[in-house]
């Protein structure tokens, strides 16, 4: 509902009641909060292992265990892997997308873990293409790189095709 008087952090069609990314970082507000990034200040992202201080809090890939219900060990003690969670996406694909490189299920609904898994609830379903897609398929100013499955910039039928051919109806656990 249009509510004029409401604040609106970063200016987008989306007051910051309703706004679940209130510094369009690509970063829900709650994931920023759970791994402790700020999430008004579009410089200060989730931590990723990847050598860069994401946070920008003066510190690179702080060694916090990032997901203690399923043991995922701390950054420094990751070994050499393209795909740390065993997720079958790659960690690159998962910093791209936003997603935790080292989480491979949700563990509680702060946590974007799976890829595909866009609504949190563990599990594939027509549900979670409808939240990545509509209206945000070739309509460059509703990008979100949430859904970008081929990282190419932009939304198209081909990131409907890599993120969910074959994939509805899976559960994580």
């Amino acid at each position: 509902m249009p509510n004029p008087g409401q604040e609106n952090f970063d200016g987008d069609p989306l007051g910051d009641a309703c706004d679940p990314d209130d510094d369009n970082d690509g970063y829900s507000d709650i994931d920023e909060e759970a791994k402790e990034s700020r999430p008004l200040d579009p410089a200060s992202t989730p931590e990723h292992c990847d050598g860069v201080d994401n946070d920008d809090d003066g510190e690179t890939d702080e060694g916090y265990d990032r997901n203690p219900a399923n043991g995922t060990p701390d950054c420094d003690e990751m070994p050499p892997s393209d795909d740390w969670d065993g997720d079958l996406y790659s960690n690159l694909e998962e910093q791209w997308m936003t997603t935790d490189e080292l989480a491979d299920c949700v563990t509680d609904y702060g946590t974007d873990a799976w890829p595909p898994d866009i609504n949190r609830d563990t599990q594939i379903t027509v549900a979670d293409v409808i939240v990545a897609f509509y209206g945000k398929i070739l309509v460059p100013e509703n990008y979100d790189r949430r859904s970008d499955f081929n990282m190419s910039g932009g939304l198209e039928v081909a990131d409907v095709i890599i993120g969910y051919y074959g994939r509805i109806m899976q559960t994580c656990d």
